[in-house]
């Protein structure tokens, strides 16, 4: 799954965001994807409403 870094949705106050990820043993936690893979995955993303 690929996440997306987004802005402060709020203009009033800081907006925090906590995670827990899990892996197996031995596994990295974060691998990063190629910008031709990225491109391949754009048609998945969802619209943002404007």
């Amino acid at each position: 799954m690929i996440h997306y870094q987004r802005a402060n949705n709020r203009a009033d106050t800081q907006s925090q965001l906590v995670v827990t990820m899990f892996t197996p043993p031995g596994a990295p936690v974060l691998t990063m994807v190629s910008a031709e893979e990225l491109a391949e995955r754009r048609h998945l993303r969802v619209a943002q409403p404007s």
